[in-house]
């Protein structure tokens, strides 16, 4: 899932990139690459 966020952020698709990558993050909330990408 966080390779498809980056994935769709890469390809210009940051609003389902973010939806993704929250998502994600519910699933592993210490991801500190993907915590700094969204600004949180």
């Amino acid at each position: 899932m966080k390779e498809y966020g980056l994935f769709l952020r890469e390809d210009g698709d940051v609003a389902n990139s973010e939806q993704v990558l929250a998502q994600y993050l519910t699933m592993e909330p210490g991801d500190e690459e993907i915590l700094s990408l969204l600004g949180y």
